[in-house]
């Protein structure tokens, strides 16, 4: 008696165990982490920046310039010191369209001048392109900023006459007037 029921213990066992719905690796779904960005607006700068720095840039949805707020920016990844030309990508929360843009050049009082070969701002396939010294007909800079060379795109950080240390560059109207035709 005892063995016949170990033995029907070790049979049910192996049915259960063998049985499972196993599934091959072929037949297993894969998870799609991509997040849609479709709606969202994609700010990519084109820059040589040689000492780890972090960038943000600023956006304002109101019709006339008005004061820009912390919770109106997004932060770019950290930024690592190169000689070699890198793409700063800033993506604007969802369902927001902004007129008006405000880039902040970094945090490290000590970084050398930077390169800024461009800018690109995308959205739903339609780009707004700022190659080279056309970056500086959209934006401006503050008194924190010396454009050493338009052409080449050399910007050199300082300190303003009140000793603040706050590099920005803020676009005006004519990015207002190309940010326009990419929404509608």
């Amino acid at each position: 008696m005892k063995t016949k029921f170990i033995i029907l213990i070790v049979l049910l066992t192996s049915i259960f165990v063998g049985c499972k719905d196993e599934k091959s690796i072929d037949e297993l779904k894969t998870v799609d982490n991509k997040v849609n960005t479709d709606n969202q607006i994609k700010v990519k700068l084109f820059a040589t920046v040689k000492k780890d720095d972090k960038f943000q840039v600023y956006f304002s949805e109101e019709d006339k310039e008005s004061e820009y707020k912390g919770e109106n920016s997004v932060w770019s990844n950290d930024i690592k010191g190169s000689d070699q030309e890198q793409e700063i990508v800033f993506l604007l929360p969802a369902d927001i369209y902004p007129n008006y843009l405000r880039i902040d050049f970094g945090t490290n009082q000590n970084q050398d001048d930077i390169k800024i070969n461009g800018l690109k701002i995308e959205y739903l396939g339609k780009t707004i392109d700022a190659s080279g010294p056309m970056f500086f007909d959209f934006f401006i800079p503050n008194n924190c900023i010396s454009i050493i060379d338009k052409n080449s795109g050399l910007v050199k950080q300082n300190k303003s006459p009140e000793g603040i240390y706050d590099p920005l560059f803020f676009s005006g109207e004519t990015l207002k007037r190309e940010l326009k035709k990419i929404y509608y």
